[in-house]
């Protein structure tokens, strides 16, 4: 009998054990996505702790046991974002070499990314201007630069100069475009082929190899995500 009572009390402390992580982790993504949803509404400084927690339907109490402070809860939501749009990122540069034609089409995946989440990129946007150039989720840009220099693709910049001006183009140019600033006169692809051969030119390649790699980069990833029926014509917040 005793063993038998060993036994259920064991059984019944992991279904206690299962259940509260489950909750837990209930609880975190909850709060994830609430502050997701306030910081792609408003400057994330704005945000408070207490607005989150209110937003998430939970106990402000709740948030400490997940979240040190407000840094830290940023932190984890720009990371999963910027960890996500990477991802998607490496999937589609998987096989190519020519780093100009990496940064093209990474431009292209992130004007793509934003029209199936603008929550989370205008989130990104919120937190990215806490990061530096340098940070280690940069680190993709960053050797695709090293790289282009290395084998001529790029000229006439160091490596950090040639990645602050991939990021604020990327950046702004999916600022314009969740905001509403000129999508409707410009189609998106028509957008990204500019954006991406200005950047490329920026970065040394000449002007009739930038439009070629630029216009190759439209075609394979901003009309393949309209599932060959043709261009994405506006990408916007919904």
């Amino acid at each position: 009998m005793r063993i038998l009572e060993i036994s259920m009390s064991s059984n019944s402390t992991q279904t206690s054990l299962r259940l509260g992580n489950r909750q837990r982790q209930r609880t975190r993504k909850s709060l994830l996505s609430a502050g997701q949803k306030l910081f792609a509404e408003q400057p994330a400084d704005s945000v408070t702790i207490t607005d989150i927690t209110e937003e998430a339907e939970v106990a402000k109490g709740s948030f400490y046991n997940h979240f040190v402070d407000k840094e830290a809860f940023a932190e984890a939501i720009y990371t999963a974002v910027h960890g996500e749009l990477n991802l998607e990122i490496d999937a589609a540069n998987s096989g190519e070499k020519d780093p100009a034609a990496r940064i093209a089409r990474a431009l292209c995946l992130v004007l793509r990314h934003a029209q199936r989440h603008p929550e989370k990129l205008s989130a990104l946007l919120s937190l990215a201007g806490r990061r530096s150039a340098d940070a280690p989720l940069n680190d993709g840009v960053t050797a695709d630069v090293a790289e282009g220099l290395r084998v001529g693709r790029f000229n006439g910049l160091d490596t950090k100069t040639g990645v602050l001006i991939v990021l604020s183009l990327i950046m702004e140019t999916v600022r314009c475009i969740l905001s509403g600033g000129f999508h409707e006169k410009t189609p998106a692809p028509a957008l990204a082929g500019s954006v991406a051969t200005a950047m490329l030119r920026a970065l040394g390649t000449p002007g009739a190899d930038a439009e070629l790699v630029s216009r190759s980069a439209v075609e394979a990833i901003l009309w393949s995500a309209s599932g060959g029926s043709g261009p994405i014509n506006s990408i916007h917040r919904t």
